[in-house]
Order: structure tokens, then sequence, then C-alpha cells
């Protein structure tokens, strides 16, 4: 008698070990790296684009827009610079967006905004 109740219980505990193995590996459904390094690096290159025209000090956008066909070659999307937006390529659904503000020594606000199409 003792020996099947040891058996009945080990193999309770093993079974309800395995279900939450089982569990826990079905609910461990976490982005992949992979998937977001793609992301990554469009901000990190819209990112570039900002710090580009804050070092040289030109705000302009057709500057912005010449950059971003360098960085984004055959991409679509839009560049905007105090108010005035150009349109790069076709358009798009889903896009990712980077923007800063610069003021200058006089407070003169100046407001960039760069954006691509990611589909």
């Amino acid at each position: 008698m003792q020996k099947g109740i040891f058996y009945i219980t080990e193999s309770a505990i093993a079974l309800a070990l395995m279900a939450a193995i089982i569990f826990s590996l079905a609910a461990f459904d976490a982005p992949k790296p992979a998937e977001k390094a793609g992301e990554v690096y469009i901000i990190q290159r819209l990112d570039d684009i900002l710090k580009a025209r804050f070092l040289e000090g030109d705000f302009s956008a057709e500057k912005m827009a010449a950059d971003f066909e360098m960085v984004f070659p055959g991409k679509s999307g839009f560049v905007e610079a105090n108010g005035k937006r150009i349109g790069i390529g076709k358009g798009g659904g889903s896009a990712v967006a980077a923007g800063a503000v610069f003021y200058s020594a006089n407070l003169k606000r100046k407001e960039l905004v760069v954006s691509v199409f990611i589909d």
C-alpha cells in the first residue's frame, strides 16, 4: 500500500511539473530580437538625419529630403521643417517617425520631423 501511494504522489508531481513547463513555454510569446532589429535600425537612421541637420545648422526641408533619399534609397516618407512638408515617394500605410525641436541662441524655434513608411 505504501508503494502505491508513493507512485501516485510521484506521478502527480511529475505531471504537474510537466504541465507547468508546457504552459510557461506556450505563454512565453515575446517578440524575437531579430523581428525588432529592423525597426531599431530605422529609428537610428531617422535620428541620424535629425542630428546631421542640427550639426550643419541648416534646417531646410530640401536638405532633409536629400538626406532622406541618401539614407533610405527607394523608400517613401516625408520630411517637415518648420511647417514646410515635402513628400518623398508614393506614401504608404504604417510609418515610423522621429521629431526634434531646436532653439537657436536667440530662442528661435526650429521643429523637424522625418518619417519613413515601412510597408
